[in-house]
């Protein structure tokens, strides 16, 4: 199947698990994330372990078992579910971590957190979270704070393989719905469209929404930062025909002081200016 068909119908399903979560939460269901836990594990299976299903969930090894949720004991990486955005419960949560035997013992080094609701740091908090990695010994990277949308920009460059395989996990677990949270009310959508950003559900469905995603995810690569750095820059576009006959495209960045230091970053870039041509777009495996 077509790539870009595969990313619609992801996000999709994705965004239908979304509408889930915030009906559970409404209706006062907060143990929805415990019982997608395993499900979700699956995912991270696909997107970070070449899907060989040794992700587990470790209250089936240990009622209530502190600090996380999931393990993966080959690559010694675990993870946290949580609709809680707050620093202080990344905190609590790493402090908890690292008294544990299995981390103290070697067994466990890398702690990561998928976080159901929109997470939107600044920079500062950042860095202050990164830090606090840092001082506990821990990695930290650019898939230690995930959402669901970022886990979408994960999935967006897997194969082709590996996407019909989350299609079809996707689709077997929302064929099977907790028949009290099946269904999503118009004031769920309108919520949901806040809290991850009406660009995702503008005529969701479309498969230019999925090729508006590749955009950005391409011109991230091109300029060096991620997507989500990419998401907080205030630009101006200018497009340019040159007499040599090859197109450009100028992004010229307006910084802040969220953002100046990301500009700053960028490949290239010069007076908060930076050109695009046409050949740096191209992709071989898509004119192939």
């Amino acid at each position: 199947m077509n790539s870009i068909l595969l990313d619609n119908q992801i996000i999709n399903a994705l965004t239908l698990l979304e509408f889930r979560v915030i009906k559970a939460n409404n209706l006062g269901y907060y143990d929805i994330n415990r019982k997608i836990q395993g499900y979700l594990g699956k995912i991270i299976d696909v997107v970070y372990f070449e899907g060989r299903q040794e992700t587990i969930e470790l209250d089936k090894i240990q009622a209530n078992y502190p600090a996380i949720d999931l393990a993966n004991y080959n690559k010694k990486t675990v993870y946290q579910i949580t609709s809680e955005t707050n620093t202080d419960k990344i905190y609590e949560t790493l402090s908890k971590f690292t008294k544990l035997e299995e981390f103290e013992t070697g067994k466990l080094g890398e702690i990561r957190f998928l976080i159901l609701n929109k997470i939107s740091y600044t920079p500062k908090v950042l860095k202050n979270i990164a830090d606090k990695f840092n001082e506990k010994g821990l990695l930290f990277s650019n898939s230690t704070l995930m959402t669901i949308p970022m886990l979408e920009n994960e999935i967006s460059k897997l194969s082709n393989i590996k996407k019909e395989l989350l299609v079809s996990l996707l689709n077997e677990e929302l064929q099977n719905p907790d028949k009290n949270l099946q269904f999503a009310t118009l004031k769920d959508i309108e919520d949901l469209k806040d809290l991850y950003g009406k660009y995702r559900f503008k005529d969701i469905g479309r498969i230019e929404d999925a090729n508006d995603e590749r955009h950005s995810q391409k011109l991230a690569e091109i300029l060096g930062i991620d997507v989500e750095e990419l998401e907080m820059l205030d630009y101006d576009i200018q497009f340019i025909d040159n007499d040599n006959g090859v197109n450009s495209t100028i992004y010229v960045f307006k910084p802040d002081d969220d953002t100046a230091g990301i500009i700053t970053r960028i490949d290239g870039i010069n007076d908060n200016k930076i050109e695009i041509f046409d050949w740096e777009w191209y992709d071989e495996e898509e004119n192939k």
